[in-house]
């Protein structure tokens, strides 16, 4: 089930298994990924990885098998933000050792099992990064023309300032380093999880957390990847993981579930012992902002089936501190400023605000921008201000 073809040899719906085989396919096609971080490339002899560029006349080529099975292609984001694409299939006739050179130990000794050997394969042309070259960011990065736009762009930072005559105020981070001032620079987020929690309180004796930690705190950019540990104390033999987080955050959990599994994508652990502990490694990408600036700070659950929970306290950097009300700084290469694209907050009373159909009134004491500064209560409909209101 799953593939199809003559002889059944392409898969339809590789996902499941691309989640199994990515931290060791990632790692030894490209030093990049789960395995690098856990540092677990070595545990991956099961599976041979070659670059086609690598492979030589009258060496084995998976691309010209005819005995190879169950081929899949998997697509993948990986560490750096590029975008990363393998194939994959079980060959049934691996050579342990197929080079023109009899001192070349470019192929792992063959290790069959029921569906063959498992052989991963990519290009240098499979892939494909985002800009490096500072020149190439900075021109990329000038095409932005708001600080909101700049912000969510990796590589890119803004220049508020109003002392200066810009072109584009949105350059490449070296740039921007370069040519404005460092309290005029709208700098981005630069952290790792923080633990706001690391355990709950013990009700009795006998109780004891099992998750470790409780609470942790993710502040992100659009494009940012970062990685979570955390571990579970297991009492039934058994839990599966779910989690509420928005599209805009694409999470995958990986873990050995103990013992001397390889490290592969999970979304349960079954068959551990009691009191035997685990550890997992949640993997956060940030591909973009959520529409709604109210969720642009948000909480979020990692759930175990037991009932645990690791709370996550969400911060993703989605606009400018020269997006405020009360500010001379720049946010625009058009200079409009926060009246001119927000008309709905020169109005001071609510009747006065209500008149006009595309205004709207807050009245609630909390109502703020995220760093507590206070914002005008009447604001335009469709103004990313309106959706702060609670």
């Amino acid at each position: 089930p799953g593939y199809e073809g003559q002889w059944c040899q392409t898969c339809k719906n590789c996902d499941k298994k691309c989640g199994e085989i990515r931290a060791c396919a990632e790692c030894n096609l490209f030093n990049t990924g789960p395995g690098k971080y856990t540092d677990t490339c070595g545990d991956c002899s099961y599976l041979k990885a070659l670059h086609v560029e690598d492979i030589r006349p009258n060496q084995y080529d998976p691309r010209k098998s005819k005995t190879i099975s169950q081929n899949g292609t998997c697509k993948i984001v990986d560490d750096t933000g590029c975008d990363l694409t393998f194939w994959y299939g079980y060959e049934d006739e691996y050579p342990e050792n197929d080079s023109d050179d009899e001192n070349d130990d470019y192929y792992y000794e063959d290790d069959e099992d029921d569906d063959g050997t498992l052989v991963v394969w990519t290009s240098n042309i499979d892939k494909v990064c985002p800009p490096l070259e500072d020149k190439d960011v900075a021109e990329a990065c000038s095409k932005k023309t708001t600080c909101m736009d700049c912000s969510r762009s990796p590589g890119c930072g803004w220049c508020s300032s109003p002392h200066l005559e810009m072109k584009s105020r949105c350059s490449s981070i070296k740039e921007n380093e370069k040519m404005c001032p460092t309290e005029r620079r709208e700098e981005k987020f630069n952290s790792v999880p923080t633990i706001i929690k690391e355990s709950k309180e013990q009700t009795s004796r006998w109780s004891k957390a099992q998750l470790h930690p409780q609470q942790v705190e993710l502040a992100m950019n659009v494009g940012d990847i970062q990685y979570l540990d955390f571990t579970y104390l297991f009492i039934s033999s058994g839990t599966s993981l779910t989690h509420d987080l928005p599209e805009n955050v694409d999470l995958k959990i990986f873990s050995s579930c103990g013992g001397d599994n390889l490290l592969t994508e999970i979304s349960r652990c079954s068959g551990i012992f009691n009191g035997v502990t685990v550890k997992f490694y949640a993997r956060f990408h940030l591909k973009s902002c959520p529409e709604k600036s109210s969720d642009w700070e948000k909480s979020y659950k990692l759930t175990l089936s037991q009932g645990d929970v690791l709370d996550i306290d969400l911060k993703m950097f989605c606009s400018c501190s020269c997006d405020k009300f009360s500010t001379d700084g720049i946010c625009r290469n058009d200079k409009k400023t926060f009246l001119d694209i927000n008309p709905c907050a020169e109005k001071n009373s609510c009747s006065e605000c209500l008149q006009d159909s595309a205004c709207n009134w807050c009245s609630d004491s909390k109502f703020s921008y995220f760093d507590g500064s206070p914002l005008p209560r009447c604001n335009n409909d469709n103004f990313f201000t309106s959706d702060l209101c609670p």
